[in-house]
Formats: C-alpha cells, structure tokens, sequence
C-alpha cells in the first residue's frame, strides 16, 4: 500500500519535472529511485527483525510450554510410582493382619 503510494509520488515527481522543464530529468529520478529503494529496504529490514523477534518469543515460549509439561509428566509418574510403593505395603499390611487374626483363632 505505501508502495503504491511512493510510486505515485514518483511519478508526480516526474509528471511535474517534465512539466517544469518539458523534459524528465534523469538524474532526478534515478536519485528518487535510490531514495525509494533505501527507504523500502530499511523498512523490509524492521520488518524482518520483527517477525524475527517474534519468531524467537514463540521458540521460547514454545521450550517454557515444553518443559513444563515434561516437568509435570514427571511428576505424575512420580506420583503414582508412590502410590503403587503404599498399595504394596497396604497389602502386605492386610496378608500380615491376616496371618495375625488367623494365628490368633488357632491358638483359641
């Protein structure tokens, strides 16, 4: 869009310089040219630090979102590793009361 609008400028500026000096002065508009393209260079060059920046907030963002969810996942497994450890004990716990109740009846 600002594209379309700097060369409409061009072109002004050289509809005007021929209507000055009935005739487009080269020079001038090859400076313009040069002025354009350095301007719409420096601001592709904006642009694609932008889009860099962003591009890296996303990369991190994305190894924070990862990180967390393996740090959780860990957990996780950790939580029911130890939730298995106290199902064994409760039921060597019970095998062992059993035995006990069941020695307790024969010695009556």
């Amino acid at each position: 869009m600002v594209f379309v609008k700097e060369m409409v400028m061009l072109y002004n500026f050289s509809k005007q310089t021929k209507i000055e000096n009935s005739y487009t002065n080269k020079d001038d508009m090859n400076q313009k040219e040069k002025e354009l393209e350095a301007h719409y260079r420096l601001q592709l060059n904006r642009k694609l630090d932008e889009i860099n920046n962003y591009l890296e907030q996303q990369a991190r963002a994305r190894e924070r979102l990862d990180n967390s969810r393996d740090e959780s996942e860990y957990k996780i497994k950790d939580a029911k590793r130890k939730l298995e450890v106290r199902k064994i004990l409760i039921y060597q716990y019970y095998d062992i009361f059993s035995l006990l109740v069941l020695i307790q009846l024969l010695l009556k």
